[in-house]
């Protein structure tokens, strides 16, 4: 049972000199826990009441109701203004305290007993036995429906302070550090409540537990609280010195000091979702916010959870626009995945359905696909479609070459699926996306035919089948030939030289894209040994004769330079260059693709 005391100014006892403010009544349960109670049981009158206040004053200074969890326990109070005290000085003031084991506070959230009928309108006499309390019923004010009601009815004007609230509400509770409190402003402290409740019904039941807070006081930045209500006069009093947030009607616009932080997915998504009364929205939140296990022992944990819990919960609702998620919500989705996956826990059963029907919704991306399936093998078909509607998305223009290398990891995931794609729709992928966003290739060529087949595990697309990369290299050549933008960006010497560098390749190959071979040949072959200098130039020809569309004076160009000599300070090879010994020269064997094959 919880324990409750009564807390007044009060004269001393018969044998006792302590007068003053202290525990006049208390119930068995209470006795062990009065220095966990006593922090909470204190009130200061609003600046600029009156000093000697009618019982009408009284009656309109606002309710001071508290709630804080301690390691093992939970302890309320509610403090009231009463006026003199039985000196006749003014300044008296009655406070209420509850100790409970949090298994008594099991299905409400604390903020649910302000004005509950277990409050005590007045002191009982001095040094009554209270009874221990046997339940905690919850007061009508701030019932869940009630309190949504409220907002909905003000929805366009309050969701926006909501949010800020949500999202300075979640940095608290993950940074127990920062012990400023968010001060929420209002005449009214009912009103204060119904804010306290709407960000306690959005959270997950556990961690609105953890959510300290007061509906009034007269000093909120010593309020050792996450929310510390106030009222106007405070605020201008105290104006600039910490996080505050105006909730009356009339400033329900976000004025206030900053809170400090920007709201992320997680405080807009539960505060959108409280508004408009999406009660399934929150339900499937705070179920799979459950399956983490998280405790109150890592409020930092805790928190990333309820954060990738919003952005699955989102993604599977199609709430997000492609590729949408910011770093730190992505984070936290694979850190919510890792947990649920490592404790052998099913995702629920509407969320499962949602992520795996077809076409898939908005805002699953192939990223998101890929590490679904890596810890749930019932999403590997979810990968499959996003990884193959992703061979033909054009990715974002870089300057770094790493358009090929994201294609190439794009193909590993993808074959780490099981899902096999036919070599012509790789080589139409390829080439649709490095036309798409022209970029210099990099060093990820090196990668691809006819080059040695690097060792396992060094780059993306090392374990792909030889069929793929032979299909990936044939798409840059159709790309080279069809994107002008993308050939002049891609075809310097280094490149020219690496695609000549490797084994043989049936000239057939190069007769489908004579305008990039007529380039490649001619900067990639210059200064090469005489043999393969010879079939170079006796390619070049053939080239010219069977595609009659080729400008005469560029190949005209190509074999001048072809004959050129190199300079004789040539300038330092880049990463991407090939060794001297792979280089075709003067001094050795042509390793190209044309050796021992003449034409012309």
């Amino acid at each position: 049972m919880a324990g409750q005391a009564h807390f007044t100014s009060a004269p001393p006892q018969p044998g006792s000199t302590q007068a003053g403010f202290r525990f006049t009544a208390v119930s068995p349960t209470a006795h062990p826990a009065l220095g966990a109670l006593t922090p909470l049981l204190g009130y200061g009158p609003p600046p600029g009441a009156p000093s000697a206040p009618t019982p009408q004053d009284i009656a309109a200074f606002p309710l001071a109701f508290s709630y804080r969890r301690l390691p093992d326990a939970a302890v309320l109070a509610q403090c009231r203004y009463t006026g003199q005290d039985y000196t006749g000085r003014w300044g008296n003031y009655f406070g209420h305290a509850v100790h409970a084991l949090p298994e008594e506070l099991a299905g409400l959230r604390p903020v649910e007993l302000w004005r509950s009928p277990l409050w005590a309108g007045a002191a009982a006499p001095d040094g009554t036995a209270l009874p221990d309390l046997r339940e905690l019923p919850p007061g009508p004010a701030v019932a869940p429906d009630r309190v949504a009601e409220g907002f909905r009815a003000a929805a366009a004007r309050c969701v926006g302070p909501l949010t800020d609230l949500l999202s300075a509400v979640l940095d608290r509770l993950r940074r127990p550090d920062r012990d400023r409190p968010i001060a929420l402003v209002s005449a009214d402290a009912d009103r204060t409540a119904a804010w306290i409740a709407a960000v306690s019904y959005a959270l997950p039941a556990p961690l609105a537990a953890e959510l300290s807070f007061t509906t009034y006081t007269d000093r909120p930045g010593e309020a050792r609280h996450h929310l510390a209500g106030t009222v106007p006069e405070v605020w201008q009093r105290d104006r600039g010195r910490g996080p505050a947030l105006l909730i009356d009607t009339a400033e329900w616009d976000g004025a206030g000091e900053d809170t400090g932080t920007r709201p992320g997915l997680a405080a807009r998504l539960l505060a959108r979702a409280w508004v408009s009364g999406d009660v399934d929205l929150l339900d499937g939140v705070a179920e799979l916010w459950e399956l983490t296990g998280s405790t109150r022992d890592r409020p930092d944990q805790a928190v990333t959870a309820l954060q990738g819990a919003c952005a699955l919960v989102a993604a599977a609702r199609g709430e997000l626009a492609h590729g949408a998620l910011d770093p730190a919500d992505h984070a936290a989705l694979t850190a919510l995945l890792d947990r649920t996956a490592a404790r052998g826990e099913p995702l629920p059963d509407a969320l499962r359905a949602a992520l795996a029907r077809e076409p898939a919704p908005p805002g699953i991306d192939h990223r998101l696909a890929v590490e679904l399936a890596q810890r749930y093998p019932e999403f590997k078909p979810l990968a499959q479609r996003a990884l193959a509607a992703r061979l033909h998305t054009p990715g974002p223009r870089r300057a770094d070459g790493t358009v090929l290398g994201e294609l190439l990891h794009d193909l590993d995931a993808l074959q780490a699926t099981g899902y096999g794609p036919a070599p012509a729709e790789i080589r139409s992928a390829t080439r649709h996306r490095l036309a798409a966003a022209p970029a210099p290739l990099g060093p990820a060529l090196g990668l691809l035919p006819p080059a040695a087949r690097p060792a396992p595990g060094e780059g993306p697309g090392a374990e792909l089948p030889e069929a793929y990369r032979w299909a990936v290299f044939h798409g840059v050549l159709d790309a080279l030939e069809t994107c002008p933008e993308l050939y002049h960006l891609a075809l310097d010497r280094p490149t020219c030289v690496q695609l000549v560098s490797g084994p043989p390749q049936p000239p057939e190959a190069w007769s489908a894209v004579p305008r990039t071979a007529v380039r490649v040949f001619s900067v990639g072959f210059q200064g090469a040994a005489e043999p393969a200098l010879d079939r170079a130039v006796g390619s070049l020809l053939k080239l010219h004769r069977e595609h009659p569309g080729l400008d005469t004076t560029e190949v005209t160009r190509a074999l001048r330079r072809l004959l050129s000599p190199l300079p004789e300070q040539p300038a330092e090879p880049t990463a991407d260059s090939p060794t001297p010994a792979e280089r075709p020269g003067r001094s050795g064997r042509s390793r190209g693709w044309f050796s021992g094959r003449g034409e012309g």
